[in-house]
């Protein structure tokens, strides 16, 4: 037996992936009163993908390698590429049953899961921002009314009357009595 021996990388990424499976299924009650340490489910299926993808450049015709991959990337929420590598399966066998149906499952996923190309990286909104420097929050503070500011922006609005700056709500905070560090 070799390191690289195609039986092993794909049975390796077969059991990653139930592994991941287990633990993305797992009630969080479960995890909270019964602990388990080890990998994440994010890296064991990474581990998976990345047997998948040593058991493709070995055996680029063989099915199994294909439904391994395409697995290990349903798992790391890959949609896209999930499909691609069906599709490209599909060319490999079109009669393969378990392709087709890992196919129709994913076109019943809604289309917001899928990213289009050229779009993977989310976008940056305002929602962590100050309303008052407009920078990124730093040590947030949240007020009564629902309003959040940096630390020190809130508390520099502050010196000129006790109001949330938005809504002009009467606050009964201060630096004393906001213990929050």
């Amino acid at each position: 037996m070799k390191p690289g021996d195609p039986i092993i990388l794909g049975n390796r990424s077969a059991a990653y992936m139930r592994i991941s499976l287990f633990l993305k299924h797992r009630s969080p009650t479960a995890s909270e009163y019964r602990p388990l340490s080890g990998l994440d489910m994010t890296t064991l299926a990474e581990l998976a993908l990345k047997d998948a993808e040593k058991l493709m450049s070995l055996q680029n015709d063989a099915v199994r390698s294909y439904i391994l991959k395409a697995n290990a990337l349903i798992l790391l929420e890959r949609y896209e590429m999930a499909r691609d590598i069906i599709l490209s399966g599909l060319q490999v066998d079109p009669s393969s049953n378990i392709l087709q149906a890992s196919l129709r499952n994913l076109e019943r996923m809604p289309s917001s899961l899928f990213r289009t190309r050229g779009h993977d990286r989310l976008e940056r909104t305002d929602d962590f921002d100050c309303t008052l420097c407009l920078k990124l929050l730093y040590e947030p503070i949240t007020t009564p009314c629902g309003h959040s500011f940096c630390r020190s922006c809130l508390f520099q609005s502050m010196d000129r009357s006790n109001k949330c700056p938005l809504c002009r709500t009467v606050l009964f905070i201060s630096p004393r009595t906001c213990a929050i560090r």
